[in-house]
């Protein structure tokens, strides 16, 4: 502490306190470990004052100087409270006065960012502006530029601007230093934000950044990019690895391969770039069609990038609200992607992304441009199409969509083109399976679109060719499973001194079939005034049938005609049964036939039994090559999907009607092209074992949704998702959306397999009906079994006892029944007296798998 002070202003106290910490050497990450022991960045001393009012007379300096005594005080000395710090960089030092007051962010090194970032910057606040010692010189291999401290919350803060050298790599570190707690001065917290890595020697320039980005919850998070520039070709990638505290790690990586300064390829397909990513307990958030431009991936194949672009690129991936990559445990990805310049006129980028994991995603993403011609500055035209195709096993849907993109135009700049194209295939798991929509520029204003479908904008152009004349024109056309669509509408206007012109034309189709029907509008017009006197010619009318009639509108200057021809506007005729058999269900009679190929074929189509799970490949017996394959299934699971493309109002499996919440909830099936809402359609099914005394075997239903606990008896579950209201809703709706309430098939399930006890055969017993039996020696460890007591047993083989039961002639085949009739087999009865067996000898040896999971065990020397 210091005597009191007085000044021309009055009294003014100072205080000052210091901290031991002389010749303490700060051990700063990566620089340390290079600079010689001793001639490192040190913090010489540390000391906390106040000053009452500022002190700047050099006189009342020096007396505070004789006071302090070794404390070194600064040349002036502002109001409030400071820290004065002593650093040492090699053999010289500086003294840095910090105060504490606001205004400390302002201060900081941009690099240090959301790490020092002062909070509240009013007069209390008790952050200080950082204060920096130029010190440019080297310390070894060590390029130290400047030091700085500051304060924030109760720390000293020490900030290093520092890089290496050696054999021509330059590696600079970002926000290099240390948090001293004034509380606890002896345990100091280091800090590295980050490294740039700089190589210039011509002809090969490389140029990085790698930065840690101190995100919660992760030990480590790392995130870099770099770029390497020669001559003929340049690379440039990103990267990052982040691992969770309570967590696996997780990482991938972009780069992009420049070839755009070589020639590779022919004229007709010159690749400019190549791009490949993977990534490892990541996500890729694909893009919607309006983000596409916006991808980075595609963006950074599309643009190029700068020294500094790839940097904001992966900030834009990692660190954006919705991020584009994010950690998700279990997924890999995949990327590869080119630009491509195509014959000479049409640039085209495009990445495609594989994603595995918890769900299967298929996605190609990119944009294709073209300018005509190619060089001019003032091309006549411009065209930029974004693309997006995408298959995600979770909706099992097939997305393809396509966007003309801002900028493009035709005949002039001024002549904008918009609008964009949509296609969807919904497959078996998605809700609306056997539905698809090709779509371009939107549908038919009488269209009833349903909710899955999308809604791309209206293709069109719009011209302003003169401030008085204005030109502009919309199109569309779709296709749907039961329906073709399109139409266009075009205007003009025109302001010619006191004349003003109007013009417009339009037409929309809509055709349906099954039954056929079209339905046409169409009309044009004329509008003109001048002055105070105006005009109107129009023409509007509508084509409809079969049968084909129409009615027409007629306006000449304010007199109208309407024409009605053909036949009124009436519902289309519906179909016959036969028509919609062979029309509408799968498997029709094919074009120009006469008749059904096989009406058994054509069933098949309609109701399918198709095997879901714990399917095993099956050969075709060659005894019977008429016969088809036999399925096989493994003992552990099976399931079979009975399927039909008609709805079903009653269902039942062994005379088991499933319970209300599990039946049909519809009583009559509404079938849309035969204009009825009284049909039914009914499922009857029937288990039983094979054998000509079969019996029905015991069935439960359960929910679609249950997971049901292994079981003694078969299990149904039903398959009620919705079917397509353009079939099976009558009569039609405003809304073209699913129909619930139907039941479309079930699954079923068998018993849970009934295991046998293990069984020992002994081998004397087994070598009357095997040719050879092989034991293990007492060294062999490998394909043996062995009992508590240390027997060793042959393992064998399934194709081994099968190739041994073939070789048994009759005395070896009545040895082999008895021993098998005392395993208790589940499925075998090779009792001859039995006149319909489940199973018998010969079943026995075609396929022993089907009987047993693993070979009996031979145990020598025991009967």
């Amino acid at each position: 502490m210091s005597d009191p002070q007085v000044t021309n202003a009055g009294r003014t106290w100072v205080l000052l306190g210091s901290l031991d910490l002389k010749d303490i050497q700060l051990h700063l990450p990566l620089v340390d470990s290079i600079i010689p022991s001793g001639q490192g960045i040190g913090l010489n001393s540390l000391e906390l004052g106040y000053s009452s009012s500022p002190v700047t007379d050099p006189k009342q300096i020096q007396k505070i100087q004789d006071l302090a005594g070794e404390i070194k005080v600064p040349e002036q000395l502002g109001q409030g409270g400071f820290l004065l710090v002593d650093l040492a960089a090699g053999d010289t030092s500086r003294l840095l006065y910090v105060p504490f007051h606001s205004n400390a962010a302002a201060a900081l090194p941009e690099t240090l960012g959301s790490y020092y970032a002062a909070g509240d910057t009013s007069e209390a606040s008790d952050e200080a502006a950082t204060k920096w010692w130029d010190v440019d010189r080297s310390l070894s291999s060590v390029h130290l530029s400047r030091l700085g401290a500051g304060y924030k919350s109760g720390s000293l803060l020490l900030l290093a601007d520092a890089s290496v050298g050696a054999g021509g790599i330059r590696l600079g570190t970002k926000g290099l230093g240390a948090e001293v707690p004034l509380k606890d001065p002896a345990h100091p917290k280091f800090h590295l934000d980050g490294l740039s890595l700089e190589f210039n020697h011509p002809p090969l320039t490389i140029a990085g950044e790698f930065l840690n980005l101190h995100k919660p919850g992760y030990d480590l998070a790392v995130g870099g990019a770099a770029v390497i520039a020669t001559p003929a070709i340049g690379v440039t990638a990103l990267g990052y690895y982040g691992k969770k505290t309570a967590g696996d790690p997780s990482l991938f990586i972009f780069g992009i391969l420049d070839l755009s300064k070589k020639s590779v390829g022919p004229p007709m397909f010159r690749l400019e770039k190549l791009a490949a990513g993977f990534g490892y307990h990541t996500r890729v958030r694909t893009p919607k069609i309006d983000e596409v431009s916006q991808f980075p991936f595609v963006k950074m194949l599309h643009e190029g990038a700068s020294d500094t672009e790839p940097l904001g690129q992966l900030d834009k991936l990692l660190q954006s609200p919705d991020p584009w990559v994010s950690p998700q445990p279990g997924t890999i990805w995949l990327a590869a992607g080119l630009e491509a310049l195509v014959y000479e006129l049409v640039d085209v980028n495009a990445v495609a992304i594989l994603q595995l994991g918890r769900e299967l995603v298929v996605g190609l993403y990119g944009q294709a441009s073209a300018q005509f011609p190619k060089a001019p500055a003032s091309p006549w035209a411009k065209l930029t199409v974004d693309v997006r195709g995408e298959y995600r096993s979770s909706k099992d849907v097939l997305e393809i969509d396509a966007q003309i993109a801002d900028g493009s135009f035709v005949v002039d700049r001024n002549c904008t083109l918009s609008g964009g194209a949509a296609v969807r295939v919904w497959f078996g798991g998605s809700g609306h399976s056997g539905d698809f929509v090709v779509s371009v520029g939107g549908y038919h204003p009488r269209f009833s679109v349903p909710s899955h479908y999308p809604v791309p904008k209206r293709l069109g152009f719009d011209w302003h060719v003169a401030n008085n004349i204005h030109i502009w024109g919309k199109c569309y056309a779709a296709l749907t499973p039961h329906a073709f669509m399109a139409g266009f509408d075009a205007s003009l206007h025109a302001k010619l001194g006191p004349l003003n012109i109007d013009c417009n034309a339009y037409a929309d189709a809509l055709i349906e079939w099954d039954p056929l029907h079209f339905d046409v509008d169409w009309g044009a017009s004329v509008h003109a005034s001048v002055w105070i006197f105006s005009g109107h010619v129009g023409v509007s009318g509508r084509i409809w049938g079969p049968p084909v009639g129409g009615h027409a509108h007629v306006d000449i200057l304010g007199y109208s005609v309407d024409v009605d021809f053909g036949a009124g506007l009436k519902a289309p005729a519906p179909l016959t049964p036969a028509e919609f058999r062979e029309r509408l269900l799968p498997g029709g009679k094919p074009p120009g036939a006469q008749t059904y190929t096989q009406a058994d074929e054509k069933n098949e189509k309609v109701l399918s039994v198709v095997p879901v799970q714990g399917l095993l490949p099956s050969a075709q017996p060659d005894s019977q090559p008429s016969l088809a394959p036999a399925w096989a299934f493994t003992l552990e699971s099976m399931a079979l999907s009975v399927s039909t493309a008609v709805p079903l109002t009653s269902i039942s499996v062994n005379g088991v009607d499933p319970e209300t919440a599990q039946a049909p909830q519809k009583e009559n099936l509404c079938i849309r092209p035969l204009q009825t809402a009284e049909a039914t359609s009914a499922m009857t099914i029937t288990v039983q074992q094979e054998g000509s005394q079969s019996a029905a075997v015991e069935v439960q239903w359960a929910a679609a949704n249950e997971e049901t606990a292994p079981s003694d008896v078969w299990v149904a579950k039903p398959d009620n998702k919705g079917v397509p209201s353009a079939l099976w809703q009558w009569p039609k709706a405003d809304k073209a959306e699913l129909v619930e309430g139907y039941v479309s098939g079930i699954v079923l399930k068998p018993p849970s397999p009934r295991r046998t006890p293990p069984i020992l055969i002994s081998a004397e017993a087994w070598s009357r009906v095997s040719t050879s039996i092989k034991f293990a020696n007492e060294t062999a460890s490998k394909n043996f079994s062995c009992l508590q007591d240390g027997t060793r047993l042959p393992s064998g083989t399934m194709q081994a006892l099968k190739t041994g039961l073939d070789a048994t002639d009759s005395v070896r085949a009545s040895a082999l029944d008895l021993l098998l009739s005392k395993a208790d087999i589940p499925g075998f009865d090779p009792d001859p007296s039995d006149p319909d067996p489940i199973g018998d000898l010969s079943t026995f040896r075609h396929d022993p798998s089907a009987f047993m999971d693993a070979v009996p065990l031979l145990l020598e020397g025991r009967s």
